[in-house]
C-alpha cells in the first residue's frame, strides 16, 4: 500500500488510531512536528505555524492519510498547517477525525481541509471520543468504531487498488 500515516494528538487517541490503521494497513507512519513549540497565544489567534518535512516526502505516496483529534471541531493549526505547506505535493488525502465529547459536528474541520489542502478527501472516518473510550460506561460502544475502522480501512484498499 502507498500511503503515508501523519498524525497529531495531544491525548493519545490520534496516535492508537493511526498505530492501528498502519498495523493493518502497513503505511508508513510519521508525527506531525513543528519546527518550534505551539503557544497558546499561537493557537487563540489560529496563525499557521512551521511544521517540520516529513521523513517521508508525500508526493512519493498515493494516499496521505492525516489522523487527528478537533478539539471544538476544528483542525488544530499543527495539521492546518501541513495541509497548506504540503499542499502541492499530496495527490491524495483521506482522514481520520476525533471530534472531542463537547462538539461532535466536523464541519469546520472539513471546511479547513478543503480550504488549507485544496481537496476534499478521498475518504473520512469521524470517530467521536464516546466511541473510543471504554471508561464512558453505557455510552460507550467501541464495536461502533471499530466497524467505523473496517469500512475506513476498505475504502483504502479500493481507493489504492
Amino acid at each position: 500500500m502507498s500511503a503515508l500515516i501523519l498524525w497529531h494528538d495531544q491525548r493519545g487517541s490520534a496516535e492508537t488510531l493511526a498505530r492501528q490503521l498502519q498495523a493493518a494497513t502497513g503505511a508508513a507512519i510519521e508525527a506531525i512536528q513543528t519546527e518550534r513549540p505551539v503557544g497558546w497565544f499561537d493557537r487563540l489567534l489560529q496563525r499557521d505555524v512551521a511544521i517540520k518535512p516529513p521523513q517521508s516526502d508525500p508526493k512519493t505516496h498515493r494516499l496521505v492519510i492525516i489522523c487527528c483529534a478537533t478539539p471544538r471541531g476544528r483542525l488544530p493549526i499543527e495539521v492546518r498547517s501541513l495541509l497548506f505547506q504540503f499542499r502541492t505535493r499530496i495527490s491524495a488525502l483521506a482522514c481520520v477525525l476525533i471530534p472531542d465529547t463537547f462538539t461532535t459536528n466536523t464541519e469546520f474541520a472539513l471546511a479547513d481541509i478543503e480550504r488549507h489542502a485544496s481537496q476534499r478527501p478521498v475518504a473520512l472516518v469521524e470517530l467521536p471520543l464516546r466511541e473510543l473510550s471504554e471508561a464512558a460506561g453505557e455510552a460507550s460502544r467501541p464495536w461502533i468504531a471499530q466497524r467505523k475502522m473496517e469500512l475506513f480501512r476498505d475504502q483504502l484498499k479500493n481507493y489504492l487498488q
